[in-house]
């Protein structure tokens, strides 16, 4: 609930108080009428029986010496009652003056009470009026300062100042209604003295009881009129007060000017600096855009030479693979060659141990029969042979070790050959996948060589066992165990075609992490222009709601000033009307004064 409505539900329960009020006193008046009334009835049956009696006791005649002096006594009585008589009609004709002046007065002041009273309520709805309509502007501010209470301390220190300024209307409105209560006051007063003047056709007797009543009163109008002019003064203080408040609301207002002034620099300078980033981010990207080109050009020029070396480096791997190739094929040439030689030698060699076992066993035959000392050189000559047989067969060995350390050695320098070709084909995936997929073609072929050099080897074996016939168990593990390695090389080729696609496809993610852990370190190293613009866009956005603020709390402070400026307006017209009011009430009491001065002279 607001100020302005408690003030106007405060003002309802005093006019309610007013009228009851009043119509206690006029119930309380005619009441004290009628019982005075009564009782002066009686008081003048007195006087009336009491004059008779007092004039009969002269008349009475009496011839009795004893009650002369009684009769004396009585009519130095009755002379002394006549002569207060004769006072009291002249008092009762001052007082008929008296009546009759006073009546003028009441005729007098009549109108001009009335007048009192219309321009009261005049002036009373005109503040309802008022009040209405403050509180009507005070609910639309107080929603809007409850909004924007929550911006800055400068609000906040408004709202202070103007919860002061309420305070004080406040203040000056309960001084207001004090000075409403007072002259009503006078006017129960002056009523009062109607109805006393009204009284004193009835109550001659007790004019000297009120003339000392009017005294008493008149001390209590002095000391009223006293307390008057301490609230008199005390409302020249606050006005004084008003006037000092008013001075430091302008200073304030002056103070609030300069910080906007200041502020709208600080906005000019802050815009200016807007200015210059953005032709410095202008110029950045410009300078940017250029060494990105520059950049590109470079990487450009690098990927085309790293290429090119890559490609050389591929040719010259493949010039000495090819060598090598061909030195090996050049050296199972020759090996197959020399194998062939040693075959036929042995051959040769063998055919002629048969001739000569023949020929031994002929002459050992022809021997036994006719020289039996000839047998001791011919077993001698058995055993040379047979020693010669097991020298064959431990050559046959050594050759069979030979052909599988050759075998060995053929797959080890396969496997080497593999190693290289994989080397070679990831680099070359790294570069382009075509190249690649050529390699892997060549790689196949050079496989596809060796199993056809592993065949041809096989074939001669075979041709070795069709002509050695001892020989065919050892050749027949051999081509088991040649049989194990083609399904062994079967095996590691479709291993190898395997794992070269997983190796494929693993380089490819790898090439992809990398790439973006290369672009993450360069974004890490040097921020890119995306994120300083990101950096620039965001202080720009920031400066524009810090300019957005401060134009909110400049127009806030602009509605302030308007309501600070209303709520002057509005104490003026209330200390206008404060002012007529003194006045008014200055001027009854003036009068007032000369009336009662008037009447207490008179």
């Amino acid at each position: 609930m607001s100020i302005w409505k408690r003030l106007q539900s405060y003002v309802v329960d005093f006019e309610k108080s007013i009228d009851a009020d009043f119509a206690q006193r006029n119930q309380t008046i005619i009441q004290e009428q009628q019982e005075k009334a009564e009782l002066s009835l009686p008081q003048v049956d007195n006087s009336d029986n009491d004059k008779p009696e007092q004039e009969q006791k002269p008349s009475q005649p009496e011839n009795n010496a004893e009650n002369e002096n009684v009769n004396v006594n009585d009519e130095a009585k009755a002379e002394e009652l006549k002569a207060k008589i004769h006072e009291i009609e002249i008092e009762l004709e001052n007082q008929n003056k008296i009546f009759e002046e006073r009546q003028k007065l009441k005729e007098e002041i009549g109108p001009n009470v009335d007048s009192l009273f219309l321009e009261f309520e005049t002036r009373f709805n005109k503040i309802n009026n008022q009040i209405q309509e403050l509180n009507k502007i005070e609910d639309k501010f107080q929603a809007e300062i409850n909004e924007y209470t929550k911006n800055t301390n400068d609000l906040q220190n408004a709202q202070t100042d103007y919860s002061t300024i309420q305070k004080e209307l406040t203040n000056a409105q309960e001084i207001y209604q004090r000075i409403i209560n007072d002259s009503k006051l006078l006017i129960d007063e002056d009523q009062q003295l109607t109805i006393s003047i009204d009284r004193t056709n009835d109550q001659i007797k007790a004019c000297k009881k009120k003339i000392n009543d009017l005294k008493n009163e008149k001390i209590m109008i002095d000391k009223k009129i006293r307390d008057l002019s301490t609230q008199i003064d005390q409302e020249k203080e606050e006005s004084l007060k008003f006037s000092t408040e008013n001075s430091q609301a302008e200073n304030n207002l002056q103070v609030v000017k300069e910080e906007q002034s200041k502020f709208l620099e600080t906005v000019n300078q802050y815009r200016n600096k807007i200015a210059d980033l953005k032709e410095k981010i202008k110029n950045a990207d410009i300078e940017n855009e250029r060494a990105l080109i520059e950049k590109r050009k470079m990487k450009v020029e690098n990927m085309k030479n790293l290429t090119n070396s890559l490609i050389e480096k591929m040719e010259n791997e493949r010039i000495q693979i090819s060598t090598q190739i061909k030195q090996f094929t050049n050296e199972q040439i020759q090996q197959e060659e020399k194998d062939e030689t040693e075959i036929r030698d042995m051959r040769n060699m063998i055919s002629d141990a048969e001739i000569e076992g023949r020929t031994l066993n002929q002459r050992f035959l022809d021997t036994k029969t006719s020289v039996p000392k000839l047998v001791e050189p011919i077993e001698m000559q058995i055993d040379s042979l047979k020693s010669i047989f097991s020298a064959n067969e431990s050559v046959e060995k050594t050759v069979l070790e030979r052909l599988s350390g050759r075998l060995a050695e053929i797959e080890a320098k396969k496997e080497s050959v593999e190693n290289s070709t994989n080397s070679m084909r990831l680099e070359l995936d790294k570069l382009n996948q075509e190249k690649s997929l050529l390699n892997m073609d060549s790689s196949f072929s050079t496989s596809q060589e060796l199993s056809k050099s592993i065949e041809a080897v096989s074939n001669d074996i075979e041709s070795i066992k069709s002509s050695n016939y001892d020989l065919s168990s050892q050749m027949h593990s051999i081509q088991a165990e040649i049989a194990l390695t083609k399904s062994k090389l079967r095996q590691i080729s479709g291993r190898s075609r395997n794992l070269e696609s997983q190796y494929l496809s693993d380089i490819r993610n790898l090439e992809y992490q990398l790439e973006q852990f290369r672009k993450q370190e360069e974004n890490a190293s040097s921020p890119s222009l995306f994120a300083q613009w990101k950096k620039l866009a965001k202080k720009c956005g920031d400066m524009d709601n810090e300019l957005e603020l401060k134009h909110g709390v400049i127009q806030k402070k602009r509605e302030i000033e308007i309501v600070f400026n209303q709520t002057l307006e509005i104490v003026a017209e209330r200390q206008e009307s404060l002012d007529i009011v003194k006045r008014t009430i200055n001027r009854e009491k003036d009068f007032f004064k000369q009336r009662v001065a008037e009447l207490i002279d008179q």
